[in-house]
């Protein structure tokens, strides 16, 4: 990992229904973020709406490490799953710099998710329209 990019810290804030995590250098440089949804239909979920780390900080383990946060986040929140939908969702700036949908599922398939149906009255909103299929890892109680 580039020193420019490893992780000093990752900070969530909270709301009600809604956790934004920020991972940060120990300079406070910003080099990945997420915006988690928490909901509860027909199961209890986080919904990672936008999951980005900076292009210069790709394929160093930031993505990675920041998934296991919210993995352990989706543990003491005891929901049953996490669900994404791997396309691109970035209002950034880093959005000039896209991932693949392949890409993207590639690295979600290699953390445990597992193709699924959305949680019920869910849909995710991409180019392509409202898609309600995605991908899930089941937390373990």
């Amino acid at each position: 990992m580039s020193e420019n990019c490893k992780i000093a810290k990752i900070k969530a804030e909270r709301d009600k229904a809604f956790i934004d995590i920020e991972v940060l250098t120990k300079d406070q440089q910003v080099v990945g973020k997420a915006e988690i949804m928490k909901g509860k239909t027909d199961k209890s979920f986080l919904w990672v709406g936008v999951l980005e780390v900076h292009p210069l900080c790709r394929r160093q383990g930031v993505g990675t490490e920041m998934m296991e946060a919210i993995a352990d986040l989706a543990k003491d929140e005891k929901v049953d799953l996490v669900y994404v939908h791997p396309a691109q969702l970035a209002e950034s700036g880093w959005d000039s710099y896209p991932v693949s949908e392949k890409a993207l599922t590639a690295f979600y398939n290699k953390l445990g998710f597992k193709p699924c149906e959305a949680p019920k009255d869910v849909v995710t909103v991409t180019n392509e329209g409202l898609l309600k299929r995605g991908l899930c890892l089941t937390i373990k109680k």
